[in-house]
């Protein structure tokens, strides 16, 4: 495909910062649609990627179709991101994140041993914790008997801030 792009050249150098702690609130500013990890890293990962991509390239050729390459001509995109990432407990998913930087690799694997049953299939990440934070619930008192210095580990990550839980991310 390089021929396609055979008069190509460098108009600008732009930098970015990256925020993992929420997503952004408009994915849309000065004509520019910005979607799928550009807009949140943790957006939803690979399958929440795709579903990005589908939903920004359909919005933008209906919008280019109306005669609308605005903001106007993508609303249902935007919509869509607010409803899909916005009204998560996107805070609360950190959290399930800090769990990496506070257990060590033992207490992860004797965790989910314990769920021994399958969980429902769900590709939404949000669902996803939801359905294993109620499945390790129902173990805790297992836990607390056998292991409970894990206990007090959850509650480090339910209580710490999140800033402090996250540190380990931080460049």
């Amino acid at each position: 495909f390089s021929s396609w792009f055979a008069g190509a050249r460098l108009g600008a150098k732009q930098c970015a910062v990256l925020n993992i702690l929420s997503p952004i609130e408009d994915p849309f500013c000065d004509n520019v649609l910005v979607i799928g990890d550009a807009a949140w890293n943790f957006e939803a990962e690979i399958t929440g990627a795709i579903m990005c991509g589908w939903k920004a390239a359909n919005a933008i050729t209906v919008a280019l179709r109306d005669n609308k390459p605005s903001g106007e001509g993508v609303a249902r995109y935007q919509e869509w991101w607010r409803e899909s990432f916005l009204r998560n407990d996107y805070r609360g998913y950190l959290r399930g994140l800090a769990l990496l930087y506070v257990f060590n690799a033992g207490d992860i694997a004797y965790v989910y041993s314990l769920i021994d049953k399958p969980l429902p299939c769900t590709l939404n990440p949000h669902k996803l914790q939801e359905l294993m934070n109620a499945a390790i619930g129902e173990k805790m008192t297992v836990i607390q008997t056998q292991r409970p210095d894990i206990i007090a580990k959850f509650r480090q990550i339910a209580e710490d801030p999140l800033e402090e839980l996250l540190k380990p991310l931080r460049c």
